[in-house]
């Protein structure tokens, strides 16, 4: 079983995750109508992006006579100083590729200010990324939050739960130490 930790003295750097999206981007479908579904679907070809540095987006408001879409990231990606720049050169790029005009502005509504840990908030914290990280065949469990330490049990590709738990690190700054054990597959 390996194991992976956040301790609150770590320093990651994240960059944006776009810059190897280049093929994703490329291959999107052009619409010829801005709908809640049709945004969906192009921001599912990006999330694989976002989900590998723990992070996810959530489509919050969608104006299409304004051609107006509302974004809030979600998990790493609230809080990643390159936040901007995954808007602008990801999403943005990738929305107004598959909707050219249709698309005029794409802004991010910010989260709400982090919670003190606890097995339900955290829990809840996660329920933002689960539904990426089931399209990844895994699952996580917060097993315990107590004095300042949370430990998860993942099982999934193994290039995930360092995303998770630097997610969860970064989301709740009370704690000193996040640790996810990383399972075997039951596949």
């Amino acid at each position: 079983m390996a194991t992976t930790r956040a301790t609150a003295d770590d320093t990651v750097g994240i960059e944006s995750p776009f810059e190897a999206a280049e093929a994703a981007v490329a291959t999107l479908p052009s619409y010829t109508e801005l709908t809640r579904e049709h945004v969906e679907k192009v921001l599912d070809t990006v999330r694989p992006y976002l989900v590998q540095d723990g992070g996810n987006v959530k489509l919050v408001a969608l104006d299409a006579s304004a051609g107006k879409v509302a974004l809030q990231f979600q998990g790493a990606c609230s809080s990643c100083p390159s936040s901007q720049a995954t808007l602008q050169l990801g999403l943005e790029r990738a929305l107004k590729e598959a909707f050219g005009d249709l698309v005029k502005t794409v802004e991010e509504v910010p989260t709400e200010a982090p919670k003190v840990a606890t097995v339900q908030l955290v829990d809840r914290f996660l329920d933002q990324l689960r539904p990426a990280i089931t399209n990844y065949k895994g699952s996580i469990t917060v097993v315990s939050v107590q004095d300042g330490v949370c430990t998860m049990d993942y099982s999934g590709p193994e290039m995930i739960g360092p995303g998770i738990r630097d997610a969860v690190a970064e989301h709740f700054t009370d704690l000193t130490t996040v640790t996810v054990n990383q399972l075997p597959d039951s596949n």
